[in-house]
């Protein structure tokens, strides 16, 4: 896995999107980011815990893709990690995984909150 990169989210993929959507699309993305990467985490250690490998793998997926799109790309690789627990059935790993997720998502969103606040 890639080390642990200063900025969570790659500026120059954040811009491009940025550009790209104009102010108001790109608000949404990142509404719609943060609201769905929030029920996913959530979801994802009830999931772990019942050991519900698919629906793992399923959440990831979505999840991985919408990281990548936004530039968050250390993000993306855990969810392409846990990704795989679907077909590897390895609780522990995916649970120590999901902790590293879950770290990573935090810094996620604390690096949106202030490019949010450096925009306005």
């Amino acid at each position: 896995m890639s080390k642990l990169s200063i900025n969570p989210i790659d500026m120059d993929t954040y811009s491009q999107l940025e550009e790209l959507m104009g102010d108001e699309g790109f608000q949404e993305i990142i509404d719609f980011f943060m609201l769905d990467t929030h029920k996913a985490m959530k979801s994802i250690p009830h999931a772990i815990n019942h050991q519900h490998s698919d629906h793992v793998g399923a959440i990831c997926h979505k999840l991985k893709s919408s990281c990548k799109l936004l530039g968050a790309f250390t993000m993306a690789e855990l969810c392409g990690l846990l990704e795989a627990y679907k077909d590897n059935k390895d609780d522990l790993f995916a649970a120590q995984t999901f902790l590293k997720l879950e770290a990573e998502f935090q810094r996620v969103e604390q690096q949106l909150k202030e490019e949010m606040i450096v925009e306005l």
